[in-house]
């Protein structure tokens, strides 16, 4: 999903069918405003099926939300964050995460708008796009800005919250790739993945980030 540039007029979304199978359906859109492209995105669905017979590698451990103690399931709320090996250690102060070590967020997202309930897919996209965020996060904040985002989803997310935990970084020259899981409190369920170009005359400290996060309180 790149976003060629900032959004400011009235908006069309055209779309058009590339491919109508029977397992298979591709689909693009893009958001104009003016007549100017403002950002396009291509979906990929598959049609669900029965799971093949053997057994697969799969990631040793699985990110684990907050307890529910600690991120109850109520109303929208500030994100949660929590860095290197201690999983059980969150809270929604950035500042308390200045390290190199992994970094995970959990969030219960607001509505886009009033009264509309987010669907599972729309939840996990603005979710997901955090993925910069935590692949991109170190020890002097954020020197990485995303141009893209891909999202793989296996299954909907369950629920009105979800996680996201950084898997890898690579970056040289001012580029980075950055790799994510997505899960909820059934389990993971997809990956979001980002590709970034360097920010470092703007970097984000860890300060600013705890600034942005009490703006949403």
């Amino acid at each position: 999903m790149p976003l060629p540039g900032p959004g400011r007029a009235f908006t069309t979304t055209p779309t058009a069918r590339v491919r109508d199978g029977k397992r298979i359906r591709v689909a693009d859109v893009s958001m104009l405003q003016n007549g100017t492209i403002a950002a396009r995105a291509s979906v990929v669905l598959l049609q669900p099926s029965a799971q093949p017979p053997g057994g697969l590698w799969q990631r040793e451990r699985e990110p684990r939300p907050p307890a529910p103690q600690a991120a109850p399931h109520a109303a929208p709320r500030v994100p949660l964050f929590s860095s290197g090996a201690d999983e059980d250690r969150w809270s929604d102060k950035p500042t308390e995460h200045e390290n190199r070590g992994r970094k995970r967020t959990w969030q219960h997202p607001i509505d886009v708008v009033a009264g509309e309930e987010l669907t599972p897919f729309a939840r996990a996209a603005i979710v997901g796009e955090h993925a910069s965020m935590m692949t991109n996060w170190g020890d002097a904040g954020i020197g990485f800005i995303n141009t893209d985002l891909t999202l793989a989803l296996s299954r909907m997310p369950e629920g009105p919250e979800l996680g996201v935990e950084a898997d890898s970084h690579f970056s040289d020259r001012g580029t980075a790739v950055g790799v994510t899981t997505l899960f909820d409190r059934r389990g993971s369920f997809g990956s979001a993945m980002v590709t970034s170009v360097s920010n470092a005359g703007r970097q984000i400290s860890n300060a600013q980030l705890n600034v942005a996060v009490k703006a949403h309180m």
